[in-house]
């Protein structure tokens, strides 16, 4: 029989298959919340349950029907208790709770993130520094521990030798878990990032001239060339006095022009890491139209279709034959392979013949 679609209500968690964690904490929260407003009750009787005093102040008398709250580590079930039988002198209205208030569905800082999403731009997705506020993850897309997370499953799934070469932007976190997870993969930047970074620091009368001269030098034939290129464009950045630019130009050098010690063949392919962000493009797109997907499994399944999808206009590498070479450990100067660290009859059978 299949199983019909469950419609949650706005408050309800989005539950993960066996998150023990997520759990304990839920649980630890409703219990610590119960035991409060039990202690709460405590405090307005003059008693702890059945402990018997002088002074009469009313009676216990169970508690109202549960309810959800929603909070910020997101939702939790509660019941409040109930008083019965207060004299006027004690409270005129009876007891209410001031931890949680009568009606109340989410905490007040949940309500004020929530305006926060609607103030931020919810439809054109510029709230997602206060989602991750709400849901207690900041930095957490970027960060070593969630990248971390990525590279340990793919060795999990089969990606059980290092890559030879990572590309990407400057996400600290992406380089700090692979010096972690795959200790000898190479680094190499991307080009289009590092352009706009620089250009970033500019005013905008010196933009076109500058991003003339950093395409000229990310597509330099050797990396001495590329290397020359540089020192005269700082010089012309030093006698503009844009100090900023030149630091954002010459930072992490090294790791952009790695891609010399790989077959020119497929510099095409390691400057940037564009064609992938072509692909988050296309996801952003769909999802977006999706409006909300309540159910994280789900949206996992639909981002994953749809890279699939979207992987069918990718092209294959320039000059397949030489990543054998790569893989045989044969080196690679300005992009040319390098005859004399390889013995003849090694390289006829890397290459096939």
């Amino acid at each position: 029989m299949i199983k019909r679609y469950q419609v949650l209500p706005p408050t309800a968690p989005v539950p993960a298959p066996d998150d023990v964690l997520e759990m304990v904490v839920r649980e630890g929260a409703r219990k610590m919340l119960r035991d409060m407003l039990e202690a709460e009750v405590d405090d307005f009787l003059g008693r702890r349950r059945y402990q018997r005093t002088g002074e009469y102040r009313g009676y216990r008398n169970g508690h109202l029907p549960q309810r959800t709250i929603g909070v910020g580590m997101g939702a939790v079930e509660i019941s409040l208790p109930r008083v019965s039988d207060v004299p006027p002198e004690v409270s005129s209205d009876g007891f209410h709770s001031e931890i949680v208030s009568r009606y109340q569905r989410r905490s007040r800082t949940q309500a004020r993130l929530l305006a926060r999403l609607y103030l931020e731009g919810l439809a054109s997705g510029d709230f997602e520094p206060v989602f991750r506020a709400l849901v207690g993850e900041q930095g957490y897309r970027e960060s070593t521990a969630s990248w971390s997370e990525v590279l340990r499953s793919l060795r999990e799934r089969g990606l059980s030798e290092a890559p030879l070469l990572a590309i990407g932007d400057g996400a600290l976190g992406l380089w700090a878990a692979l010096d972690e997870i795959f200790p000898t993969t190479r680094h190499q930047r991307c080009w289009n990032h590092r352009v706009l970074n620089v250009l970033d620091k500019l005013p905008k009368r010196f933009q076109p001239e500058v991003r003339q001269k950093l395409r000229a030098l990310a597509e330099a034939p050797t990396r001495q060339e590329c290397e020359r290129r540089r020192d005269a464009l700082v010089a012309r950045l030093r006698g503009l006095g844009q100090l900023p630019a030149i630091a954002c130009l010459e930072r992490d050098w090294e790791d952009f022009v790695t891609l010399y010690d790989f077959p020119e063949e497929h510099w095409v392919h390691l400057r940037t890491s564009n064609p992938i962000e072509s692909i988050f493009s296309g996801v952003r797109l769909r999802t977006n139209a999706s409006k909300r997907i309540r159910v994280r499994e789900n949206a996992l399944y639909l981002v994953f279709k749809l890279v699939l999808r979207l992987s069918l206009n990718w092209r294959g590498f320039n000059a397949p034959n030489q990543l054998r070479l790569l893989l045989t450990g044969h080196q690679f100067r300005d992009g040319q392979l390098v005859l004399e660290v390889a013995p003849t009859a090694t390289l006829a059978r890397a290459v096939g013949a």
